[in-house]
């Protein structure tokens, strides 16, 4: 039923409706016959009216057509409400609609002026006191009072409204006009103050540390939106002096700044900081939470700090907030971590808070709020105290009946155990008669006050119970109706009974940890109920990256085995300061104890959670995860918590020294086992073969180290690249080719260069051709290593290949390879520029006893076909005697270039070219001073003046710098030369496309990619550059390198990561998941060829794996979710395991796109 004023409200909008149609009938006449009609609405036009409201009330419009419809939209649910019948997810939506149509009437009375505003926020009162106090209306008193705790309440749930109203309250006393989006007046400063704003936040910044040092230190949540357009607007990345801090550039680690407007001018002006539209992009939505007045904004778990917002220092808020206004979010930090040994303290800033839901038992049935699970935001170093108190306020501001402490002094909170729910608990008691009050629970009272919320292991999927006193009769029992139930402990059997039940009551002899292992995992199981490992693990909060490695993990047989019989007790290493002194492996043991000897259909991992955010502050709070970065944690702490030495010697490693790989890898494996001695070492852990070269001076260096894992790439799936790669002859007098290839994924470099020699003159095919990267015409990279061809490939690049010589195999260092860059000045507006590239440069082979004018004559007979010779007949394509074509270059040469009578040849001059490093000093940088003149040449490249009989050994002596000797022909601008060979070469086209690549050798299927494709990828050659240079020994200098890794060692069960997440360091934008499928088998990996220890031994030892587990991600790169697959070690069956969830499954529906991480084991011989 709706109230008397209600029904007044309505018989006023019939009157409106009858108005609109002309009608003459009164409201009072027509009330029965038209309610029903007129209270009836769909869900499209329920849904239009709160766009609409929104929208009007952003914009500060407000009309009484638009009061009329949510007025009517809440007696329409009022009315619905009464209804019999309803089932209690209606009834909770229809209330969750009633509370929302009530604030945006309160807000749209509120934000309006004079007589309208009074008018509405009267019947809003009224609509609200009727439904709280039962259809009755207010005296002035009442109303006065009411509307004031009306605006409290919903000023601390939309605390931008209440900015707004102070804005628009200061707008009134100045001429100052305030847009509706609570936008303050935009100062424009003078562009010099703007960039002096901008050092002081610089400033400010670089003498604020980078972490907090002590726990309470202030920061605030600024939008990532709002920094970057103020950022702009002071040009700060113009302004600041010498190098930003750590995340303050332009574009902020990667996001690209979406900024307006010119710096300095009002459409680049930032505004209010976090203003209302930027604040719903980071506050959490629709959650069903009660809140304090004190509450501030809760941020979505999805928003990242440098990508969705930034934390600004106290002391940087203040500066900006003077000048810009808006709403703080503000947050503080805590203490993240205690080392138990130095007692070094971390601290972070927390920035999620925790969500505690709880609900209200008995009920009362006049309070709506109650009637549903609810919940807070509180930190996690608050205390079960502070808790309460924070409940209790929320009820004192919502009925101040009683005072905040009666209210906690009369209630109490409950933690329910596992399996345990507040719904069936509330059904109970319902129809619980009083002989049968207090009722017996299983969950516990949290009765210490001081407790962290951290530690009562709550999700923020649990609900707690708050229990009110109810019953006066129940004096006992404090008047509450509920009491712990008492649990008859069972006491777990003895290391002694186990062994005796396992083994028989007549063991005699000594019980071996082999004798142990040896025995089958169900002798584990105590009774028909257990679980015997088929148990799910309740999602913590974002925990499912956690549950799905551990169900992996629960899966390992020999592990299992370990654990549940007990042998981890004799090993656990308490003084191991790299592990957690053992905590973590007990916590597991006490985990795998309930999933295998327990009953229950899930378990909470609290323990072991806890465990693990107090040793890595990475797996604090409830933010998403890696899995794989959960498992590497596990293996590496559970492996030091049980780890046998105690005291880790040091190993120093000799260098390989061309020795044999199986002398050196037992080398390094002895070593390893020195300092490494655990349970999970002889499961996991296998051997890495590194082979790194310095692209300097040739040292190699071999390493042989241990892994638990195995990270393989995911080669991607593209289609074949239509290459075309140019081949130029020895001569001139050779007509060059151009050669088009169809390359695939997995053609090499090798494939190509026999492509080529297959396809050129025989006497052009003495050995493989040089294949080289060209820019600009000039060589940047020689391809002299086994690759993939689509490695080499970029945009923008070439590929030209060389004609090669065959070297004597004793040729040794005696040679190197010389590259001649063709240059001409270009002829533009009758003026001659600078020299430019004409030609693809060419390759000479060199002998370095040559003399200086041994290479020049070599360089000019190669150019010889394009110029006339001494006796005028032109030398292009002309073939005469061989003799006497010797004595002609002779007498050319002589007269081109050592004619001291013509110093002008028409034809080129020979320069060293200028590619000397940078001198990089403080303010300015300048090139090194040039070794064969000892000057500067600012560009220009140096002419190559050495005496013509220096050997080029020794020329090659002269270098000091790190550089290339190169030379650079660069000919006259109105040579006598004709260099169209030379410009326009005229190519014969060999089309090869269309021929299958060799490299159809790999085990790629055509319905995707294989894990072998994967293997092939991982042993393939890298270059190492940049930023991952190689300290080479011998150079003393970090240099770019060659390497390559390859599997030496197979463990008895082998992880294989499959790398899906792909981060690029120049942009985060440039992140991505791989979702293609990577088919793997369910039995029969081999590896047999891909272990080198294996191939060397020449055993023939067939290394065949079988899968037995699988973590997944389902889901994209910034969220998704975490499953398993495993295979039962007792019933050798398989199970999903989807937290709680656990269902039978077919192996063969393990393969999908959303395996990360395999786990399989080796097949042992029968």
């Amino acid at each position: 039923m709706i109230g008397r004023y209600e029904q007044e409200l309505v018989k006023s909008l019939l009157k409106q409706s009858n108005g609109k149609k002309g009608g003459a009938a009164s409201a009072d006449e027509d009330y029965n016959a038209h309610a029903a009609r007129l209270l009836v609405m769909s869900e499209d036009e329920v849904r239009k009216v709160f766009n609409s409201a929104k929208a009007s009330l952003a914009k500060g419009t407000i009309s009484d057509s638009l009061w009329n419809s949510l007025v009517k939209l809440y007696i329409c649910l009022r009315r619905s409400r009464a209804l019999t019948g309803l089932n209690d997810s209606t009834k909770r939506k229809i209330d969750e609609n009633l509370v929302e149509v009530l604030k945006l009437l309160f807000l749209m009375a509120d934000n309006q002026e004079g007589e309208q505003s009074k008018r509405y926020m009267d019947d809003f009162v009224i609509l609200l006191y009727n439904l709280v106090e039962s259809d009755k209306v207010p005296d002035q008193a009442q109303h006065d009072k009411f509307k004031d705790k009306i605006r409290k309440i919903v000023y601390s749930e939309y605390p931008i409204y209440k900015k707004m109203k102070a804005t628009e309250a200061d707008s009134k006393t100045s001429s100052i006009k305030v847009e509706s989006d609570q936008q303050p007046k935009k100062v424009l400063k003078p562009m010099e103050e703007l960039k002096q704003e901008a050092r002081t936040v610089q400033s400010l910044l670089q003498q604020a540390n980078p972490m907090p040092m002590e726990a309470g230190e202030l920061y605030y949540v600024v939008s990532m939106e709002w920094y970057l357009q103020w950022k702009h607007f002071t040009d700060y990345s113009n302004s600041i002096d010498g190098d930003t801090p750590m995340g303050t550039s332009t574009t902020d680690n990667g996001v690209e700044a979406k900024v307006v407007g010119t710096p300095g001018t009002i459409e680049a002006h930032p505004g209010v900081i976090n203003n209302k539209e930027q604040i719903e992009k980071l506050q959490i939505e629709n959650e069903p939470w009660l809140k304090h007045i004190s509450d501030t904004v809760q941020l979505k778990l999805s928003c990242k700090e440098d990508q969705d917002f930034v934390l600004l220092p106290e002391a940087v808020w203040k500066v900006l907030h003077e000048v810009y206004g808006g709403c703080e979010i503000l947050r503080k930090s805590i203490e993240a971590a205690c080392d138990e040994d130095t007692q070094d303290k971390t601290y972070i800033v927390e920035v999620y808070y925790q969500k505690l839901q709880f609900y209200i038992l008995p009920k009362a049935t006049n309070h709506l709020v109650l009637k549903k699970p609810s919940g807070v935001f509180i930190s996690r170093k608050a205390t079960v105290f502070d808790f309460h108190k924070k409940v209790a306020e929320i009820f004192y501001a919502n009925t101040q009946t009683r005072t905040v402490e009666e209210l906690m002094a009369m209630s109490r909170i409950w933690r329910l155990d596992t399996g345990e729910t507040v719904t069936e608990l509330e059904r109970e008691y319902q129809y619980a008669s009083m002989q049968e009050l207090p009722m017996q629970i299983r969950g516990k009272v949290l009765e210490n006050p001081l407790q962290l919320i951290e530690d009562i292991n709550v999700a923020s999927t649990d609900v707690l119970l708050y229990e009110v006193k109810a019953i006066p009769s129940l004096v006992k029992n404090n008047m509450y109706v509920f009491i712990p139930k008492a649990v008859l402990d069972k006491s777990r059997a003895t290391r002694g009974e186990q062994l005796i039940r396992k083994f028989g009551a007549g063991v005699s002899k000594e019980i071996t940890e082999a004798d142990l292992m040896a025995l089958p995992l169900e002798r584990c199981l105590e009774s028909k109920s257990s679980r015997g490992g088929r148990c799910g693990l309740q999602n913590l909060g974002n925990t499912c990256f956690m549950n799905s490695v551990l169900q992996c993990l629960s899966n390992t047989e020999p592990l299992v085995k370990y654990f549940l019989f007990e042998c981890y007790l004799s090993h656990i290493n308490e003084r191991n300061t790299l592990g957690s002194r053992g905590r973590l492996a007990m916590a597991y043991y006490e985990l795998l104890y309930n999933m295998y000897v327990g009953e229950e259909n899930y378990q909470a991992p609290w323990d072991v959670k806890n465990i693990i955010s107090r040793r890595a502050i990475q797996f604090q709070g409830f933010a998403q995860h890696d899995s794989q970065e959960m498992l590497s944690f596990l293996l590496e702490t559970l492996h030091e918590d049980l780890n046998d030495i105690t005291k880790k010697p040091y190993i120093e490693y000799k260098d390989s020294n061309e020795r044999p790989d199986l002398e050196v890898s037992q080398e390094f494996w002895d070593g390893f086992r020195k300092r490494e001695q655990s349970i999970f070492v002889d499961t996991f852990y296998g051997q890495l073969k590194s082979r790194v070269e310095c692209s300097v001076c040739s040292k190699v260096s071999i390493t042989f180290d241990p892994f638990n894992m195995l990270s393989l790439p995911i080669p991607q799936a593209q289609k074949d690249l239509k290459v075309s790669i140019k081949y130029y002859p020895r001569s001139l007098l050779c007509k060059p080719k151009e050669f088009i290839f169809q390359v695939g994924e997995y053609a090499t470099l090798n494939e190509i260069k026999a492509k080529i020699v297959e396809n050129v003159p025989k006497e052009q095919a003495e050995d493989l051709p040089f294949v080289a990267k060209i820019k600009n015409k000039s060589v940047i990279e020689l391809l002299d290593k086994e690759k993939f061809m689509k490695t080499y490939i970029e945009r923008g690049d070439e590929i030209v290949a060389y004609e090669r010589i065959a070297l004597p195999e004793n040729a040794g260092n005696s040679h190197f390879l010389l590259e001649v860059k063709i240059y001409q000045p270009r002829k533009s507006y009758l003026l001659f520029s600078s020299p430019q590239p004409i030609a693809h440069s060419r390759l000479f082979i060199i002998n370095k006893k040559w003399t200086v004018r041994k290479v020049k004559f070599e360089i000019f007979k190669f150019f010889r076909p394009l110029f006339p010779s001494r006796n005028g007949q032109t030398g292009a394509f002309k073939h005469r005697d061989q003799e006497d074509e010797a004595k002609q270059l002779e007498i050319d040469y002589a007269y081109y270039f050592e004619n001291k009578e013509r110093p002008d040849n028409g034809l080129y001059q020979l320069l060293i070219n200028n590619n000397l490093p940078l001198d990089i000093g403080v303010f300015t940088s300048s090139q090194f001073t040039c070794e064969f003149c000892g000057k500067n040449h600012k560009g220009q490249h140096c002419s190559f003046d050495v005496n013509d009989d220096v050997t080029m050994g020794e020329v090659l002596k002269i270098i000091k710098h790190d550089r290339d000797f190169e030379l650079v022909a660069q000919w006259q601008a109105n040579t006598i030369a004709n260099l169209k060979p030379l410009e326009n070469p005229d190519f014969e086209v060999i089309n090869l496309a269309g021929q299958q690549m060799a490299s159809s050798k790999h085990h790629s299927s055509g319905s995707g990619i294989s894990i072998y494709d994967c293997l092939s990828w991982f042993s393939t050659e890298e270059t190492l550059t940049g930023n991952d240079k190689w300290y080479c020994g011998r150079c003393k200098n970090h240099v770019t390198a060659l390497k390559k890794m390859e599997l030496y060692r197979a463990p008895e069960f082998l992880i294989i990561h499959l790398k899906r997440f792909s981060h690029q360091r120049s942009s985060f934008f440039s992140s991505k998941k791989i979702s293609e499928l990577v088919n793997f088998p369910i039995e029969g990996l081999d590896l047999s060829e891909y272990v080198l220890h294996n191939t060397q031994q020449k055993k023939g030892t067939e290394l065949i794996y079988d899968l037995y587990a699988v973590s997944n991600h389902f889901g994209s790169l910034n969220g998704g979710h975490y499953t398993a697959y495993a295979q039962n070690p007792i019933d050798k069956k398989w199970y999903d395991f989807d937290d709680t969830d656990v269902s039978r499954m077919d192996p063969s529906s393990a393969v999908t796109k959303a395996a990360y991480v395999l786990f399989y084991r080796r097949r042992q011989k029968k």
